[in-house]
């Protein structure tokens, strides 16, 4: 055990000791810190880091964002091993309460209120994602965020926001966080009115939205506040179709997870102990 305590203390990520083989195994890991303050940040550089950039409030290229792919990947590990709810069976009654959700592929959520009043909810998702509506025009808000708990999404694929779908559109910013692993190819706003209130985070993972129209929670008109009010990152983000992405001022959110990464320096020591008979 002398081991384990040794590593824990001296490295960040899992330590695992098996006394049976004398083996102790160490997960090398990054400890991330993100906050947010631009509508749109970008991990790509360069001219076409950014298309149609007047869509986006306020905007930054070229930034330092790790991958949350290993946090994604854990949660599916974890979750596969039966620790969380199954997400369709739940979500068919329009309501998910506090605790883990999980779907083994690619699922559209229609209309659906998370109750958070019980403490947060995390959905999994090991496939694409599309936030859809049961019908009704802009300005509705189909995702409905209530008590003080956050939602976070984890999916490991593509994500959707069908048009005149209101995701957490009257809600505050705060409460809902979509992570995005790096194999996705797009992250979309769809034609119509897409409105979402939140944070994505999607750094290795192209963000388009090609909707416009009335949105956010003033209407739309000239003090329409975006029809994605929060912020992204993104590896690159392109604007077209008349659509508004706005920075919240009061976007306060801290991502704390450890990610997979490459070893940049390693420093290595070695102890020598010599045991003689007395």
């Amino acid at each position: 055990m002398a081991w384990r305590h040794y590593f824990e203390e001296r490295t960040e990520g899992a330590v695992e000791y098996y006394p049976d083989d004398e083996r102790v195994e160490v997960t090398l890991t990054v400890p991330v810190t993100e906050t947010f303050d631009k509508s749109v940040s970008t991990t790509s550089d360069g001219p076409s880091a950014i298309e149609n950039e007047e869509a986006f409030e306020t905007n930054e290229t070229g930034v330092s964002a790790p991958a949350p792919d290993f946090r994604i990947e854990s949660e599916i590990d974890d979750c596969a091993t039966g620790n969380c709810s199954d997400l369709s069976s739940e979500a068919a009654d329009d309501t998910l309460e506090a605790g883990r959700y999980y779907e083994n592929g690619d699922v559209t959520l229609d209309d659906t209120t998370y109750d958070t009043s019980g403490g947060d909810i995390d959905i999994v998702v090991n496939g694409s994602l599309e936030f859809s509506h049961g019908g009704g025009g802009p300005g509705i808000e189909n995702h409905h965020i209530t008590g003080d708990g956050n939602v976070t999404f984890y999916v490991n694929g593509d994500v959707e926001i069908d048009g005149n779908t209101g995701v957490n559109s009257d809600g505050d910013a705060n409460d809902l966080i979509v992570m995005v692993h790096s194999d996705a190819s797009e992250v979309a706003a769809a034609s119509g009115t897409p409105q979402f209130t939140g944070l994505i985070y999607a750094p290795g993972t192209d963000f388009v939205i090609n909707g416009g129209g009335a949105c956010g929670r003033t209407g739309g008109g000239p003090g329409c506040d975006g029809n994605i009010v929060g912020s992204i990152v993104a590896e690159s983000a392109d604007g077209g179709g008349n659509g508004k992405v706005v920075y919240d001022d009061s976007i306060d959110i801290t991502l704390e997870f450890a990610s997979a990464s490459s070893i940049t320096y390693l420093h290595v020591s070695e102890n020598r102990v010599n045991v003689t008979e007395s």
